[in-house]
């Protein structure tokens, strides 16, 4: 399970990536360059760090630290998903590939926190 969890992680990075350069693109086309996709790489890595320690020996002894790295990024998908489902039910949906990878990350997250207290190494 160890395994899926980093995947999760790099692709949850790589999709956080390309939203910010996205973005980017979206506000200034002419001043989008490769150091702002390598920026923004950084910047998605970083936000997965909680995630890739949870899957370590040090991310199990270290709980509390591992938490707090963990909990920014898990009230994002928290607050993404509900958001995605709210407007699924009012009739403005976003993208379905959207949804699915919040609700998939969600569920990755809560198995992490879930095996991160119970006292076992994420295997």
């Amino acid at each position: 399970m160890k395994i899926v969890i980093r995947i999760t992680a790099i692709f949850f990075s790589l999709f956080l990536t390309s939203i910010l350069i996205s973005f980017s693109l979206a506000v200034e086309s002419s001043e989008s360059t490769f150091g702002i996709g390598i920026f923004s790489l950084m910047l998605s890595l970083a936000s997965q760090a909680g995630l890739m320690v949870s899957t370590t020996k040090f991310g199990e002894n270290n709980r509390a630290f591992t938490t707090v790295l963990m909990a920014p990024m898990t009230l994002f998908v928290l607050v993404s998903s509900y958001d995605a489902v709210t407007r699924l039910l009012a009739g403005n949906p976003p993208l379905l590939k959207a949804i699915v990878f919040f609700w998939l990350a969600l569920a990755v997250y809560i198995y992490a926190f879930y095996l991160l207290f119970r006292s076992r190494a994420i295997t």
